[in-house]
């Protein structure tokens, strides 16, 4: 699905056709088009800004492709009502908002966004860990599974997540590249999780971020295994041209019988241009796709090989996270928590 200050790694070609569906779309459409406000889509990264579909207002041109610089929200001033400066704990709560609102966040992208000390930010998040309402992931910061049932969430899926995290640090093991789990919310989708490749070029999502069905394999595996109710309304009503790969939705409705029929699918800069996945479903009790794993990453480093030995090891992970989720081991970690 994503996090501070990168390049979208859904595409940076095309981004005034992306532009002008964000436009004319509806309002629903326009705001997962945009994303949270002031904050880039998903897209390649190159460890200075997004490449992103819909070009911000501050997007500057860098050689061949659009690159917006890191972006951060304006820092807000540190007042309460009575205009004295925040307590210790109004500061705790906006490192635990600046995570929350930004999905995958490093801990000195919140310090320039709150306009704190590092070394203060890192006391805060301490103390959040050891209450294990965030966890750090490979340096980055999301929100963690107390959290989740504070809020109250769908257990479940907080357990999904709590048991995949291990099967995404193996794909991306494996294969270099960024590993996602992704679900389908209702006639969208939503990357719930990612571990990013070490590459300074990369594919990355923003987690929570609105997707569209159509558009990516991720997406489309869990399109293919949604209600036909979903499937019609989508081909009829929701298909947008996002890069010059979308896929049209005569050929998309192929394409979604290929999938039920392989098990697999891939996608080549659907959604983010340049960007190529591999996608596998999950199942859960019933025969029923709860989410996708999937490995993305620039199409210049994923060749056929790459396409062959991701899809062995996509499968191989889903295949197993399938088995632990029908025999109910989406409980075993509640119970080790005792």
């Amino acid at each position: 699905m994503g996090s501070s200050g990168r390049v979208e790694a859904c595409g940076s070609e095309n981004i005034e056709v992306a532009g002008r569906r964000a436009r004319t779309g509806s309002r629903a459409e326009r705001v997962a088009a945009r994303g949270p406000r002031g904050v880039p889509r998903s897209g390649i990264f190159f460890g200075v800004g997004w490449s992103s579909p819909v070009r911000g207002r501050g997007a500057q041109r860098k050689g061949a492709g659009a690159m917006s610089s890191a972006t951060t929200k304006p820092r807000s001033v540190n007042r309460t009502e009575s205009g004295s400066a925040d307590s210790s704990f109004e500061r705790g709560l906006r490192v635990l908002s600046s995570i929350a609102d930004n999905g995958s966040i490093r801990a000195g992208s919140i310090a320039e966004e709150l306009g704190l000390p590092l070394s203060t930010v890192y006391r805060y998040l301490r103390t959040l860990r050891e209450y294990e309402l965030v966890e750090e992931h490979g340096g980055f910061y999301v929100t963690g599974w107390r959290l989740s049932e504070i809020s109250r969430h769908d257990v479940s899926r907080t357990r999904l997540l709590e048991l995949g995290y291990a099967f995404l640090q193996e794909i991306s093991a494996a294969t270099g590249e960024t590993s996602t789990l992704t679900v389908r919310v209702g006639t969208n989708a939503v990357c719930l999780r990612q571990v990013e490749s070490p590459s300074v070029e990369r594919v990355a999502f923003r987690l929570d971020q609105l997707l569209p069905l159509y558009a990516g394999v991720a997406q489309r595996v869990l399109l293919a295994h949604a209600p036909q109710s979903v499937i019609d309304h989508v081909l009829a009503e929701r298909v947008r041209t996002l890069t010059e790969r979308t896929l049209p939705a005569a050929t998309l409705a192929g394409e979604l019988v290929r999938i039920r029929q392989e098990g697999w699918g891939v996608s080549r800069g659907e959604y983010i241009a340049n960007a190529l996945a591999v996608s596998v479903p999950v199942f859960a009790t019933g025969n029923e796709v709860v989410c996708s794993l999937t490995v993305a990453g620039p199409q210049q480093r994923c060749g056929s090989n790459w396409i062959a030995e991701a899809r062995r090891v996509v499968v191989n992970a889903a295949e197993r996270f399938s088995e632990l989720l029908q025999s109910g081991g989406e409980y075993s970690l509640a119970a080790e928590r005792g």
